[in-house]
């Protein structure tokens, strides 16, 4: 049973939010001012409470959080638990809403202490864990987001909580989704709909048809989240749902259409969010449906309307945030440009679309060697410390048993006899340490391995996907650029291919791997043996990746421009590559023999986009560049920002 004084905070907190909740903010603060200053006990306490809380609905949260530890500090010493416990928890929630989750999450378990002290309080404590959960899901700690969700869940099942159970299987649901664990999310969105239906609450019903539609997408079952979504929105066509509720289903539906080769269906849907630019969608959503509308209207032979939407995403997302929307752009727009016979603007596009696939796979294969990275150096860290932990305890031993030997020598042998085994097993323990130090270090460089003979077989699949599509391809400029695209993905894909055969999984002998790129590239131009050339002269250098990718697509431009314009008319010719190191700089030399360039020819050329190329990655390299087309073709860089590795012995 709840005492008097509880009971009399309830019915005065129910009565006070009837009688405040139609006037005015001014009247109610001074109205609860009032109260707080002529009254005591749980009165003066609720007068806290909802003057605190009218700041916090006004946005006035510094001045309402305020208010509201005054409240908890007099409750507190009144020693009014159920009081101090809710204004604790409406503190969470104040910080929550404005944004500062660590506040948040103390002021939560502020109130789980005096919350615990409250006698049949089930209720308030399981609230608790749900909006801890909430606090941790919005932090991005998904993990400890769904323990407290679980935890909450089960609780609410025991004491009969039926309407916390129906907020928390949704939102279990999404956290499972988001682990990719999709038959357990799917498991707790059927438990959702049972609840949504016993309770003939149709709008969530059909919220969550919607998210189980969305599920079945994620698992790649595109006619079962197609029959979930038609579910959602039959609903929400017969409860009148608002328009932006039912643009949601419709672009779900129309992706689901347009992934199983629907294009009719699909673009009946999308086309109609074209007429108000997507605004009922959210930004990221907006730019993907941009994106499969292009698409489609391409499939439908509509090239000229899919250039048109294409040229106005490009001007919306031309920023890092939009890598993977800005790749797939271009590569539409190339397909158009191609299909219209606009050759010269389809080879700029695939080019574009070639460089953003190149740096979304460096950016990828960066994260994960740095995650990898991370996770192993922990792990050692956590192995040295076991093993000083144990030196420790030897060190211990042996002053132990020096003194010990002064007590006693009869006493002193036996010690040294129990002693010694320790010793003994003390160097077992460290060697067993050793060991597993070394079986990590044997994981990590498994793991690397792994890693670079995953993105060197990406990037072949890159390579052949456009040795594919460059077949499909008549005009010859569009052909050409095609394999060029392909000719800088085999650069990077080199780079990975010697990583994972080699002791040495960071860095790059540049030697080989330079002879190795040139005969690659004499042998994609078709030049037969004797008439080019290649001299190379590089330092017995080893550098890291980060360094020998933009180095490699740099040669790998310079040579291919050689082998195509140097050389007319199938003429000789020798082609020079130096790479040297002095000074803690790089001088890196690419030139040949043939016909040259005039000024005007060398201008014209550094505006191309693979003298663009270059000049990006000279400033990634920190370095100088100079052009000389006297006596063949000069080109010089000398680099200032570059990292060496040893190679392991």
């Amino acid at each position: 049973m709840l005492n008097k004084r509880i009971l009399i905070f309830l019915l005065s907190l129910s009565v006070m939010f009837t009688t405040y909740a139609q006037s005015s903010l001014e009247h109610k603060v001074d109205s609860l001012t009032s109260i707080i200053e002529g009254s005591t006990d749980t009165t003066k306490v609720n007068a806290y409470y909802q003057l605190g809380r009218q700041y916090v609905l006004n946005d006035s949260f510094a001045k309402g959080i305020s208010i509201l530890e005054k409240g908890a500090e007099y409750s507190k010493y009144i020693n009014f638990n159920l009081g101090t416990g809710k204004i604790y928890e409406y503190i969470g929630l104040a910080n929550d809403i404005n944004g500062d989750l660590q506040p948040a999450l103390d002021a939560y378990e502020e109130s789980r202490i005096y919350h615990l002290k409250v006698p049949n309080n089930d209720i308030s404590l399981n609230l608790l864990d749900i909006n801890i959960g909430i606090v941790y899901y919005f932090a991005g700690n998904f993990g400890k987001s769904l323990e407290y969700y679980l935890k909450a869940y089960e609780e609410a099942k025991r004491i009969g909580a039926d309407d916390h159970v129906a907020k928390l299987v949704n939102n279990i649901a999404i956290i499972y989704r988001r682990f990719d664990q999709y038959d357990e999310a799917l498991k707790f969105y059927k438990e959702s709909v049972s609840i949504k239906q016993s309770q003939n609450d149709k709008d969530g019903e059909a919220t969550t048809y919607q998210n189980i539609g969305v599920l079945f997408s994620y698992m790649d079952q595109i006619d079962s989240s197609i029959i979930y979504l038609d579910k959602a929105r039959a609903i929400m066509v017969e409860i009148d749902a608002s328009q932006k509720d039912l643009d949601y289903v419709d672009y779900a539906l129309a992706e689901g259409y347009y992934n199983i080769d629907q294009y009719d269906k699909a673009l009946e849907l999308m086309s109609s969010f074209e007429k108000d630019d997507f605004a009922s969608l959210n930004e990221s959503v907006k730019i993907n449906g941009k994106l499969v509308l292009a698409d489609l209207y391409a499939k439908k032979n509509l090239n000229r309307k899919s250039i048109q939407l294409l040229n106005q995403i490009e001007e919306q997302v031309d920023n890092d945030d939009y890598q993977r929307e800005l790749q797939q752009m271009h590569y539409f727009r190339a397909k158009s440009y191609l299909a219209t016979k606009n050759y010269q603007k389809a080879a700029i596009d695939f080019q574009k679309a070639s460089v953003l696939t190149d740096t979304i796979n460096s950016e990828e294969r960066q994260k994960l060697e740095s995650e990898m990275q991370t996770k192993y150096s922990t792990l050692q860290k956590e192995q040295e410390i076991g093993k000083l932990t144990l030196e420790k305890e030897i060190d211990q031993l042996k002053l132990s048993q020096q003194r010990w030997t002064i007590g006693g020598l009869g006493l002193g042998l036996g010690l040294l006899s129990f002693l010694g085994y320790s010793l003994f097993h003390q160097k077992k323990k460290i060697e067993v340490q050793n060991i597993a130090i070394s079986k990590s270090a044997q994981e990590k460089d498994i793991l690397l391995r792994e890693i670079h003979h995953r993105v060197k077989n990406n990037l072949q699949v890159v390579s052949s996907l456009l040795g594919i599509q460059g077949r499909g391809i008549k005009d010859q400029k569009a052909k050409d650029a095609i394999q060029e695209g392909r000719n800088r993905v085999q650069s990077m894909s080199l780079i990975h291919q010697n990583l994972y055969k080699k002791d040495n999984l960071t860095g790059i002998e540049m030697r080989p791997y330079i002879i190795k790129l040139a005969n690659n590239l004499i042998n994609t131009y078709q030049v037969e043996a004797g008439n080019i050339k290649v001299i190379t002269e590089v330092d017995e250098i080893t550098l890291d990746v980060e360094t020998v990718v933009p180095i490699g697509l740099i040669i790998n431009e310079l040579i291919s421009n050689s082998l195509k314009y140097a050389f007319p008319n199938n003429r000789d010719g020798t082609i020079g590559i130096y790479l040297n190191e002095s000074d803690s700089q790089l001088h890196l030399s690419v030139s040949d023999d043939g016909i040259g360039l005039n000024e005007d020819q060398i201008k014209t050329k550094t505006e191309s986009f693979g003298h663009s190329l270059i000049r990006a990655f000279k400033n990634k390299l920190d370095a100088q560049i100079s052009i000389s087309g006297a006596q063949g073709t000069h080109v010089k860089l000398q680099i200032n920002n570059y990292k060496k590795n040893q190679i392991k012995k």
